[in-house]
């Protein structure tokens, strides 16, 4: 994130508290502050699946950390996890 303690807590928290319908909102956010991009990758594919694999960053996992704290968000949104911290993310439908 390249940011201080007190604003990195507030990244955080942030994440924590964002509405459970804000799939895009919220992964745009996460995009522009993802930390160490040639260690971990964040990006949206043309199905509107985001994918998230943190490279083993702890500033990445800390974010991945935040959005599961997030409950609601996290049962609306959270589509799969891989072994090697990538995750993948998109709107849950009632057929799926």
């Amino acid at each position: 994130m390249g940011i201080d303690e007190t604003e990195i807590n507030e990244t955080l928290e942030r994440i924590r508290k964002r509405r459970a319908d804000d799939l895009d909102g919220l992964m745009e956010y996460i995009q522009s502050i993802w930390s160490v991009k040639h260690y971990g990758r964040c990006w949206k594919d043309g199905d509107g699946t985001w994918h998230f694999s943190t490279g083993g960053w702890s500033e990445n996992e800390d974010i991945v950390e935040a959005m599961e704290q997030n409950e609601a968000w996290w049962m609306m949104n959270w589509y799969l996890s891989k072994r090697g911290g990538h995750y993948e993310f998109r709107k849950i439908t009632e057929r799926e």
